[in-house]
């Protein structure tokens, strides 16, 4: 049994485990299992009456089910209410008065908490100098024995949805696990889940809320190292935050066989962990790429880039990709949700059909309004006026995106170039629509923001000159497109001012794109977060924007995508010449230029260099 199991093992199973083995030995010859349990016979013979205390408190003891290193658990039985539980009895790690109190009232804490996936704690008191939890007796296995016998992704991630939906409960209470793991859910004979052992969980006051409003606890380093996140090795403040990490851990475990961080030892697991080196998935596991995508989030290393609390995760999780001919995208993830774009169908013919009806679901008169009005209930000076040259600005935009839509119709191209850049310029509508509807929701800080806004729109002329198909969605094409989406949320997000924020969602597209093999998407999120991490532009990032915008060519060049190596060579020396470090772009310079002739130097790569270096 794992540590502080408090489950009953049934020796009628024939399996491996030892303890039921040794319990099934114990039975008398003609005696019933539940009865030789309740009368304690099973104890006597097991672990000898001496071994065995004849009660806990108020709780006549039957036998011990387990132990580690928190404490010991008994299976006993409350003779006021006539029913079985589990007493788990903490070691006397703390022996003074007020420390026991205080471990009493965090129990009692705990039986606060009611819900279907957590194990229920009945009482708590002291005895005999050491605390005692009186918990539910749960007739069944721990996760760890559950997953011995392997299992498809779907009936894990069944399991692990029910615990985290206690894990979710028990954050709302206030209440930090600090040490989940597979030994510490139980999965009864009923198929419920239930996450057990919060003996080293504490509720805290109101004063020790984080910043996202969920409960803080001040001790650190507590926990299983194979599990604890990297603000529990680092001893810095651990919230809900530190309990998702662990989940993802032994889901990524159940999943691939492994856990994601390697280490011989604690020191070496604690390098990996908050260095965030985790090994990749082995190949040809059962398990779909959103779904490592999703666990991919749940162990980044910095805290504030996970899921922003489990519900979320349980909602990611139950995420079952809809059928291509049903696929759309909702509105940007900045806000609105009342623009949608559909995705081109997979018949490729019919991809030039029908440009304006894209279009104006992107970008309308009624979008326009309600820019207008957004502008007009901040009450800044000449909002009309800034209203009106933007709604000029995205109808520009408008004219253009035909134009190119057109020539790329319309070119003498082979298929797959076709499709590329028509891929290309639904990208661009993407980026549009993320702007439009961030506009249609600003606020004074983004009206001053208006002209770098509508400027901060990439060329829909970019497109004519992408000549490869690399990256354009093949298994799973509403990750593509969600993945488009994001970057265009985290390029609108710095246009608009909100550099932080555009930073970190351009970083979380990033290790996305990454973990789905996407290296085109891969390069155009490193190259938004390249152009957010520039110091002129107020940003507080501490990466140096050089290293970004060489590891997106990188990907871009693993991706064959000879249009995104020339963006990122370009952007490079816009960014070198604007810090004024000649140097560097002068190095750059022969590079982009000669990325830009194997385009056939379109004026919008050759016109900016020019302009750069001028």
């Amino acid at each position: 049994m794992g540590e502080d199991a408090i489950t009953v093992p049934d020796p009628r199973r024939d399996d491996d485990d030892a303890l039921g083995g040794r319990v099934r030995e114990a039975i008398p010859e003609g005696r019933d299992l539940q009865a030789a349990q309740w009368h304690g016979e099973v104890a006597s013979r097991l672990f000898g009456r001496r071994e065995t205390p004849p009660s806990i408190g108020r709780y006549q003891v039957i036998a011990r089910l387990g132990g580690g290193a928190s404490g010991e658990v008994w299976s006993a039985i409350d003779p006021q209410l006539d029913r079985r539980v589990a007493v788990k009895v903490l070691h006397d790690t703390a022996a003074l008065e007020d420390r026991r109190a205080a471990m009493v009232r965090e129990a009692k804490s705990l039986a606060k908490l009611s819900h279907p996936n957590v194990v229920p704690v009945f009482d708590a008191g002291v005895h005999d100098g050491r605390v005692f939890v009186t918990l539910e007796l749960v007739e069944g296995a721990t996760m760890r024995q559950w997953l011995r016998t392997p299992r498809p992704w779907r009936e894990l991630v069944d399991v692990f949805v029910q615990a985290a939906r206690g894990l979710h409960a028990a954050h709302g209470a206030g209440i930090v696990h600090r040490d989940f793991k597979p030994e510490n859910v139980l999965i009864g004979d009923d198929g419920r889940v239930r996450v057990s052992d919060f003996g080293i969980a504490r509720e805290t006051s109101s004063a020790e809320q984080g910043p996202l409003g969920d409960t803080i606890t001040s001790t650190a380093g507590i926990g299983t190292p194979a599990y604890m996140a990297p603000e529990q090795f680092l001893g810095d403040p651990v919230d809900a935050r530190a309990d998702q990490f662990g989940f993802f851990v032994g889901l990524h475990e159940a999943l691939c066989g492994e856990r994601p961080f390697l280490g011989r030892d604690r020191m070496a697991l604690a390098a990996n962990v908050t260095a965030g080196r985790r090994r990749p998935p082995p190949a040809g596991i059962d398990a779909p790429r959103w779904l490592l995508a999703v666990v991919a989030r749940g162990l980044a290393t910095d805290p504030s880039r996970r899921w922003p609390d489990m519900a979320a995760v349980v909602r990611e999780l139950e995420h079952r990709p809809r059928p291509r001919a049903a696929l759309w995208l909702a509105g940007a993830a900045i806000g609105v949700g009342a623009l949608f774009v559909a995705l081109p169908g997979d018949e490729r013919a019919r991809q030039c059909d029908d440009p304006a009806t894209r279009l104006t679901a992107v970008w309308n008169p009624t979008t326009a309004t309600a820019i207008r009005d957004a502008f007009a209930a901040t009450a800044l000076p000449h909002t009309a006026e800034r209203a009106d040259r933007l709604v000029a600005d995205f109808d520009r935009f408008g004219d253009e995106w035909r134009t190119a839509h057109d020539s790329a119709c319309n070119a003498d191209i082979d298929d797959g170039t076709r499709i590329a850049q028509q891929y290309c310029l639904h990208t661009r509508l993407l980026e549009l629509q993320s702007m439009a509807t961030a506009f249609t929701r600003a606020d004074a800080a983004m009206v001053e923001h208006t002209a770098i806004g509508a400027s901060g729109l990439r060329a829909p002329g970019e497109c004519l000159y992408v000549i490869s198909t690399e990256g354009s969605p093949t298994v799973d094409p509403e990750q593509d497109l969600e993945l488009r989406a994001a970057i265009a949320n985290a390029r609108t997000l710095g246009d608009i001012g909100k550099l932080g924020d555009g930073l970190a969602a351009a970083r979380d597209a990033t290790e996305r794109a990454a973990l789905l093999g996407n290296r085109s998407l891969e390069a155009e999120a490193l190259l938004v977060s390249a152009e957010l991490q520039n110091p002129l532009l107020g940003s507080s990032a501490d990466i140096d924007p050089r290293a970004t915008m060489h590891a997106a060519v990188l990907a871009a060049e693993a991706a064959h995508r000879p249009d995104l190596v020339a963006l990122a060579l370009v952007a490079s020396v816009e960014s070198d010449m604007a810090r004024g470090d000649y140097r560097s772009a002068a190095v750059v310079e022969p590079r982009a230029r000669a990325a830009a002739a194997a385009l056939g130097n379109p004026p919008e790569l050759a016109g900016r260099i020019d302009l750069a270096v001028s």
